[in-house]
Protein backbone atom coordinates (compact mmCIF):
# COMPACT_ATOMS: atom_id res chain seq x y z
CA UNK A 1 0.00 0.00 0.00
CA UNK A 2 1.33 3.42 -0.91
CA UNK A 3 2.15 5.66 1.99
CA UNK A 4 1.44 9.34 2.42
CA UNK A 5 4.95 10.68 2.49
CA UNK A 6 5.42 13.33 -0.18
CA UNK A 7 6.49 16.36 1.85
CA UNK A 8 8.91 18.84 0.27
CA UNK A 9 10.29 20.03 3.60
CA UNK A 10 12.97 17.35 3.95
CA UNK A 11 13.37 16.51 0.26
CA UNK A 12 16.89 16.72 -1.18
CA UNK A 13 17.26 16.63 -4.95
CA UNK A 14 20.35 14.72 -6.07
CA UNK A 15 19.66 14.92 -9.80
CA UNK A 16 16.93 15.68 -12.31
CA UNK A 17 16.46 12.53 -14.38
CA UNK A 18 13.85 13.72 -16.84
CA UNK A 19 12.06 16.90 -17.90
CA UNK A 20 9.35 16.90 -20.54
CA UNK A 21 5.80 17.99 -21.34
CA UNK A 22 4.54 15.90 -18.44
CA UNK A 23 6.63 17.45 -15.69
CA UNK A 24 9.87 16.44 -14.05
CA UNK A 25 11.38 13.32 -12.50
CA UNK A 26 13.86 13.80 -9.68
CA UNK A 27 16.26 11.44 -7.96
CA UNK A 28 16.76 12.27 -4.29
CA UNK A 29 15.95 11.41 -0.70
CA UNK A 30 13.93 12.41 2.33
CA UNK A 31 16.42 13.35 5.04
CA UNK A 32 18.69 10.38 5.67
CA UNK A 33 16.42 7.94 3.84
CA UNK A 34 17.29 5.77 0.88
CA UNK A 35 17.32 7.42 -2.56
CA UNK A 36 14.02 7.27 -4.45
CA UNK A 37 12.53 8.86 -7.56
CA UNK A 38 9.80 11.51 -7.72
CA UNK A 39 7.50 12.27 -10.64
CA UNK A 40 6.17 15.84 -10.51
CA UNK A 41 3.24 16.37 -12.90
CA UNK A 42 2.48 19.60 -11.06
CA UNK A 43 5.64 21.01 -12.70
CA UNK A 44 4.32 20.38 -16.22
CA UNK A 45 3.55 23.38 -18.45
CA UNK A 46 -0.03 24.44 -17.80
CA UNK A 47 -1.39 23.33 -21.23
CA UNK A 48 -0.29 19.73 -20.60
CA UNK A 49 -0.66 19.66 -16.82
CA UNK A 50 -4.04 17.85 -16.77
CA UNK A 51 -2.60 15.17 -19.06
CA UNK A 52 0.51 14.94 -16.88
CA UNK A 53 -1.67 14.29 -13.82
CA UNK A 54 -3.60 11.69 -15.79
CA UNK A 55 -0.40 9.86 -16.74
CA UNK A 56 0.93 10.01 -13.17
CA UNK A 57 -2.36 8.56 -11.95
CA UNK A 58 -1.97 5.80 -14.52
CA UNK A 59 1.50 4.98 -13.25
CA UNK A 60 0.29 4.90 -9.65
CA UNK A 61 -2.56 2.59 -10.63
CA UNK A 62 -0.20 0.22 -12.45
CA UNK A 63 2.32 0.16 -9.60
CA UNK A 64 -0.44 -0.66 -7.11
CA UNK A 65 -1.37 -3.65 -9.24
CA UNK A 66 2.26 -4.69 -9.42
CA UNK A 67 2.93 -4.29 -5.70
CA UNK A 68 5.35 -6.92 -4.43
CA UNK A 69 6.50 -7.91 -7.91
CA UNK A 70 10.27 -8.08 -8.19
CA UNK A 71 11.65 -6.16 -11.13
CA UNK A 72 9.39 -3.09 -10.98
CA UNK A 73 9.53 -0.01 -8.72
CA UNK A 74 7.40 0.02 -5.59
CA UNK A 75 4.87 2.82 -5.23
CA UNK A 76 5.64 4.88 -2.13
CA UNK A 77 3.03 7.62 -2.45
CA UNK A 78 0.86 9.53 -4.89
CA UNK A 79 -0.66 12.75 -3.60
CA UNK A 80 -0.48 16.49 -4.10
CA UNK A 81 0.90 16.22 -7.62
CA UNK A 82 3.86 14.13 -6.46
CA UNK A 83 4.37 10.45 -7.25
CA UNK A 84 7.15 8.72 -5.35
CA UNK A 85 8.51 5.31 -6.23
CA UNK A 86 11.47 3.24 -5.19
CA UNK A 87 14.75 3.53 -7.06
CA UNK A 88 16.14 0.30 -8.51
CA UNK A 89 19.85 0.65 -9.34
CA UNK A 90 21.34 -0.70 -12.52
CA UNK A 91 22.24 0.27 -16.08
CA UNK A 92 19.72 0.92 -18.82
CA UNK A 93 19.84 -0.57 -22.29
CA UNK A 94 20.50 3.01 -23.38
CA UNK A 95 23.71 3.09 -21.35
CA UNK A 96 24.85 -0.47 -21.91
CA UNK A 97 23.18 -2.76 -24.47
CA UNK A 98 22.86 -6.32 -23.20
CA UNK A 99 24.53 -8.86 -25.46
CA UNK A 100 24.16 -11.76 -23.03
CA UNK A 101 21.35 -13.95 -24.44
CA UNK A 102 20.51 -15.19 -20.92
CA UNK A 103 19.03 -11.78 -20.10
CA UNK A 104 16.17 -11.95 -22.58
CA UNK A 105 14.32 -15.03 -21.27
CA UNK A 106 14.39 -13.40 -17.82
CA UNK A 107 13.06 -10.15 -19.27
CA UNK A 108 10.33 -12.10 -21.05
CA UNK A 109 9.37 -13.85 -17.81
CA UNK A 110 9.12 -10.47 -16.05
CA UNK A 111 6.95 -9.15 -18.85
CA UNK A 112 4.63 -12.16 -18.57
CA UNK A 113 4.29 -11.58 -14.81
CA UNK A 114 3.38 -7.94 -15.43
CA UNK A 115 0.79 -8.92 -18.02
CA UNK A 116 -0.71 -11.53 -15.71
CA UNK A 117 -1.38 -8.70 -13.24
CA UNK A 118 -3.44 -6.99 -15.94
CA UNK A 119 -0.88 -4.31 -16.86
CA UNK A 120 0.46 -3.48 -20.32
CA UNK A 121 3.43 -1.11 -20.29
CA UNK A 122 3.07 0.50 -23.76
CA UNK A 123 6.48 2.21 -23.81
CA UNK A 124 9.07 -0.56 -23.97
CA UNK A 125 10.58 0.58 -27.25
CA UNK A 126 12.39 3.14 -25.11
CA UNK A 127 15.71 1.65 -24.02
CA UNK A 128 15.75 3.85 -20.93
CA UNK A 129 12.75 1.96 -19.56
CA UNK A 130 14.75 -1.28 -19.37
CA UNK A 131 17.22 -1.51 -16.49
CA UNK A 132 19.72 -4.31 -15.85
CA UNK A 133 20.90 -4.86 -12.28
CA UNK A 134 24.48 -5.78 -11.36
CA UNK A 135 23.29 -9.39 -11.08
CA UNK A 136 21.98 -9.26 -14.65
CA UNK A 137 18.31 -9.20 -13.65
CA UNK A 138 15.77 -7.16 -15.65
CA UNK A 139 13.89 -4.18 -14.25
CA UNK A 140 11.13 -2.24 -16.02
CA UNK A 141 10.43 1.39 -15.08
CA UNK A 142 8.20 4.33 -16.12
CA UNK A 143 4.61 3.08 -16.25
CA UNK A 144 3.00 6.43 -17.09
CA UNK A 145 1.69 5.18 -20.45
CA UNK A 146 0.57 1.81 -19.11
CA UNK A 147 -2.95 0.43 -19.29
CA UNK A 148 -4.61 -1.68 -16.62
CA UNK A 149 -7.31 -4.18 -17.47
CA UNK A 150 -9.24 -6.72 -15.42
CA UNK A 151 -10.13 -8.70 -18.53
CA UNK A 152 -7.63 -9.77 -21.15
CA UNK A 153 -9.67 -8.65 -24.16
CA UNK A 154 -8.49 -7.94 -27.69
CA UNK A 155 -7.12 -4.47 -26.94
CA UNK A 156 -5.14 -5.65 -23.92
CA UNK A 157 -3.74 -8.64 -25.80
CA UNK A 158 -2.68 -6.34 -28.64
CA UNK A 159 -0.87 -4.00 -26.25
CA UNK A 160 0.78 -6.96 -24.49
CA UNK A 161 1.96 -8.26 -27.86
CA UNK A 162 3.48 -4.87 -28.62
CA UNK A 163 5.35 -5.02 -25.29
CA UNK A 164 6.73 -8.39 -26.36
CA UNK A 165 7.59 -7.16 -29.84
CA UNK A 166 9.63 -4.27 -28.45
CA UNK A 167 11.55 -6.59 -26.12
CA UNK A 168 12.38 -8.81 -29.08
CA UNK A 169 13.46 -5.76 -31.10
CA UNK A 170 16.01 -5.01 -28.38
CA UNK A 171 17.16 -8.63 -28.57
CA UNK A 172 17.44 -8.41 -32.35
CA UNK A 173 19.56 -5.28 -32.06
CA UNK A 174 21.85 -6.50 -29.26
CA UNK A 175 22.27 -10.22 -29.98
CA UNK A 176 20.63 -10.98 -33.33
CA UNK A 177 22.30 -14.36 -33.67
CA UNK A 178 20.15 -15.64 -30.80
CA UNK A 179 16.81 -14.46 -32.22
CA UNK A 180 14.70 -17.45 -33.21
CA UNK A 181 12.67 -17.63 -36.41
CA UNK A 182 9.45 -17.35 -34.39
CA UNK A 183 10.75 -14.30 -32.53
CA UNK A 184 11.84 -12.68 -35.79
CA UNK A 185 8.34 -13.16 -37.19
CA UNK A 186 6.87 -11.41 -34.14
CA UNK A 187 9.28 -8.48 -34.55
CA UNK A 188 8.54 -8.03 -38.23
CA UNK A 189 4.75 -8.14 -37.94
CA UNK A 190 3.53 -4.77 -36.72
CA UNK A 191 0.01 -4.58 -35.34
CA UNK A 192 -2.38 -1.75 -36.33
CA UNK A 193 -1.90 -0.48 -32.77
CA UNK A 194 1.80 0.11 -33.48
CA UNK A 195 1.06 2.24 -36.54
CA UNK A 196 -1.59 4.27 -34.72
CA UNK A 197 0.71 4.80 -31.73
CA UNK A 198 3.52 6.11 -33.91
CA UNK A 199 1.27 8.54 -35.80
CA UNK A 200 -0.72 10.02 -32.91
CA UNK A 201 1.89 9.97 -30.14
CA UNK A 202 5.49 9.02 -30.84
CA UNK A 203 6.37 11.24 -33.80
CA UNK A 204 4.53 14.38 -32.55
CA UNK A 205 5.95 13.91 -29.03
CA UNK A 206 9.52 13.58 -30.26
CA UNK A 207 9.17 16.57 -32.59
CA UNK A 208 7.86 18.86 -29.84
CA UNK A 209 10.19 17.75 -27.04
CA UNK A 210 13.42 17.30 -29.00
CA UNK A 211 13.16 19.74 -31.90
CA UNK A 212 11.05 22.59 -30.54
CA UNK A 213 11.84 22.53 -26.83
CA UNK A 214 15.08 20.57 -26.60
CA UNK A 215 14.05 18.66 -23.48
CA UNK A 216 15.99 15.51 -22.70
CA UNK A 217 14.99 12.18 -21.22
CA UNK A 218 17.82 11.10 -18.94
CA UNK A 219 15.94 8.90 -16.48
CA UNK A 220 18.23 6.03 -15.64
CA UNK A 221 21.29 7.48 -17.35
CA UNK A 222 24.51 8.36 -15.58
CA UNK A 223 23.25 7.64 -12.07
CA UNK A 224 22.80 4.00 -12.97
CA UNK A 225 26.41 3.65 -13.97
Amino acid sequence: MAGDRSSDTDWEVIAVLKRDLFGRIEYGRHGDGAPITRRLPREAPWPTRPLAWFFAHREAKALRRLAGLEGVPALISWQGGVLERSYLPGKTLMDQPVTDPAFYPKALALLHRIHRRGVAHNDLAKRGNWVVTEAGEPVIIDFQLSRCRNRRGFIFRTMAREDLRHLLKHKRKNCPQHLTAKERAVVEKKTPFAHIWMVIYQKPYRFVTRRLIGWADQEGRGLRR
